[in-house]
């Protein structure tokens, strides 16, 4: 038998994002799978217009905005009660080569340990090449985008450990999802990829990224029609220093203290400190997360941080 797959897309009042997304689903050259959105209390006519457009896909609706951990846990927990082995999360805002969930599939069989497996993201036009793994710093475990021109990109097409998959367009097993849970709902927006990646990476799996699964992406398309940039900037400070504080080991604090320090108290900026202070007050909760992450931990962060961006053996060119 041929492992089934559950696409999950996320939508929040995204009609017209929809409107291009949707089709590229369609056109997957993988018949194994099916498409499941997570409707997360969108008051547009998205709904009505998967009904009668999209009558295939299954739609689950939640009765208020869980942001993007909620929403996609969600879809995670129906998929993977509905015998899925495999699931893979898409952003609204995207589409997809033809070749996308076959480029899972490849990576998945190369190796049971596979937990996660990432897509390389372009542009929407195709110009620059935005995520493929390779930018990550373990200093506040965060991430960043590539943003380099197509025409001058030259990082190998081979499948590769990366640090984390960037949860707009990822995948995930149902072993690893099993070992190690959903996104982190406390998180709302923003690094919540990276903290599944690090647990998976800590419980012994693998993340890994194939290139040759593509997506285009309309870069924050969904936030940036509800959210201004300081939403984006303090989520993203506030959850990475949530990440650090319970993912890493003791030894890593050790390496890394000065700069946290530097971004987050000595930069000058309020929402840096302010994630600082909401990070302070909700410690003995992350300390709580901590406990169970670290019970789980097969591998040192200074393994994972050596592994990420080094090709897998039997990955072909």
């Amino acid at each position: 038998m041929v492992p089934k797959f559950s696409i999950i897309i996320l939508n929040y009042n995204g009609l017209e994002d929809l409107r291009n997304c949707l089709p590229s689903v369609m056109a997957l050259d993988d018949p194994h799978h099916d498409v499941l959105v997570v409707d997360n209390g969108s008051t547009d006519d998205s709904c009505h217009f998967i009904r009668t457009c999209y009558p295939q896909v299954q739609i689950v609706r939640a009765k208020r905005n869980l942001g993007f951990a909620g929403g996609n846990n969600v879809g995670l927990k129906e998929a993977f009660r509905g015998g899925a082995s495999y699931v893979a999360l898409l952003n609204n805002d995207t589409r997809v080569e033809p070749s996308w969930l076959t480029g899972f599939r490849e990576a998945f069989a190369l190796d049971p340990v596979i937990g996660i497996c990432g897509a390389k993201i372009l542009d929407w036009e195709g110009t620059l090449v935005e995520f493929d793994g390779t930018i990550f710093y373990p200093a506040n475990a965060s991430g960043g985008y590539l943003d380099q021109p197509v025409e001058s990109y030259q990082n190998s097409d081979k499948i590769r450990e990366i640090a984390y998959a960037c949860g707009g367009s990822m995948a995930i097993s149902a072993t690893c999802y099993g070992a190690i849970g959903d996104f982190d709902p406390s998180f709302y927006f923003y690094n919540e990829d990276i903290d599944l990646s690090l647990r998976a990476w800590i419980s012994g799996f693998r993340v890994v990224i194939n290139p040759r699964s593509v997506t285009y992406h309309r870069r924050g398309a969904s936030v940036r029609r509800f959210h201004h940039s300081d939403f984006r900037d303090y989520y993203g400070l506030r959850n990475a220093l949530t990440t650090a504080l319970k993912n890493y080991e003791l030894a890593t604090f050790r390496c890394i203290y000065r700069d946290l320090i530097r971004i987050y108290l000595l930069s000058g900026k309020w929402l840096r400190l302010k994630g600082a202070l909401f990070n302070l007050f909700i410690l003995p909760r992350t300390f709580r997360k901590r406990r169970k992450v670290q019970r789980l931990r097969l591998r040192s962060d200074h393994d994972i941080f050596v592994r990420s961006s080094r090709p897998l053996p039997g990955a072909e060119e």
